[in-house]
């Protein structure tokens, strides 16, 4: 059984389960002492993980491993931080902490939704940038975490750069760009 299930206010479980905060203010403690964010983010995966387990839930639809780039209400304080680096650390502790306790999860949004102001649940999103600059930065943490980690991407952003804007493409899309590249 899966559930969205990612803390702050991506969480489905409510009554009975500790509310976990939203992965920026992991951001906000990372950001003033390292090693406490990266523990931090760690014991989240534990806690959120732990009590999924409890009820049989094997997946949760996170983390989100978009970049904050402050234009996306729906990413917004969802995501760990701005820089990918951060984002990065502090997903694989998240991570860590999950597997830890036996939980699978699906990191998100692939390719990245931070750029994009739109909500793809509701409207069609087009983000404008060159893929260069997206392969730069926001596919830095899924490629980085698939290395290290079990996990696989969901995506609903709609790029130009990519020639696709449907869904109906984006899994040709993320065939022919994890296929063969380094990094995926």
């Amino acid at each position: 059984m899966c559930v969205d299930q990612e803390g702050g206010r991506v969480q489905r479980f409510r009554d009975g389960f500790t509310r976990i905060p939203p992965m920026a203010y992991v951001a906000q403690i990372w950001d003033k002492e390292q090693k406490q964010g990266l523990e931090l983010s760690r014991a989240l995966g534990v806690i959120l993980g732990s009590e999924l387990r409890e009820i049989d839930v094997d997946l949760t639809f996170a983390p989100v491993l978009d970049l904050n780039r402050k234009n996306s209400s729906v990413i917004g304080d969802r995501s760990f931080h701005r820089h990918p680096e951060v984002v990065t650390v502090l997903a694989e502790q998240f991570l860590l902490g999950l597997r830890e306790v036996g939980i699978r999860s699906v990191g998100k949004h692939f390719p990245g939704h931070g750029g994009i102001s739109e909500d793809t649940h509701t409207e069609q999103a087009i983000d404008l940038r060159r893929f260069k600059e997206i392969d730069a930065e926001d596919l830095r943490p899924f490629r980085v975490l698939s290395q290290t980690s079990r996990w696989r991407y969901a995506g609903t952003c709609y790029v130009s750069g990519c020639r696709f804007y449907s869904s109906m493409f984006f899994f040709s899309l993320v065939e022919r760009y994890t296929q063969g590249s380094p990094g995926f």
